[in-house]
């Protein structure tokens, strides 16, 4: 029996089928008095198309886990392989995009560094869940001009 796929919205991330698979690793620092949680999961938009999350979250004792460092990249299988298209990510100390059909080059995005950074992450989902489409189309054509 041949089902089709539905999409379904979840969190405000549209997808087709499966479910996101989740992976947490916890990172202890060598004197054992820092901890930091790692959660990273993928969200499948469709079966060619996923989003990577990677969140790391600061952990004092006696306090709740707090979002420190995230990175959010779209990619895409095209031509049989996985390629990232675009990522937002904080991890090397400043908010930056980068969008891989024109270079690799970081695109530091200092207006919105002044945001929250759970604001910061909503606004990033916000931007794949709305333009990924566009940009596979514009990955695709970057790989026919090679």
């Amino acid at each position: 029996m041949i089902m089709a796929a539905r999409s379904v919205r979840t969190n405000g991330w549209p997808f087709t089928e499966g479910r996101p698979s989740f992976m947490y690793m916890d990172t202890l620092c060598p004197f054992g008095h820092e901890m930091s949680k790692r959660k990273t999961y993928k969200i499948f938009l469709s079966l060619e198309d996923r989003i990577d999350a990677d969140l790391e979250f600061d952990k004092d004792p006696g306090r709740r886990p707090r979002l420190a460092r995230f990175a959010v990249t779209y990619s895409a299988r095209i031509g049989g392989r996985w390629r990232e298209v675009v990522r937002y990510d904080n991890f090397h100390g400043y908010l930056h995009r980068q969008r891989f059909w024109r270079t690799r080059e970081p695109e530091p995005l200092s207006t919105l560094e002044r945001l929250p950074i759970l604001d910061l992450l909503n606004v990033c989902r916000q931007d794949l869940a709305r333009h990924w489409r566009r940009y596979r189309s514009l990955m695709e054509s970057m790989l026919k001009e090679e």
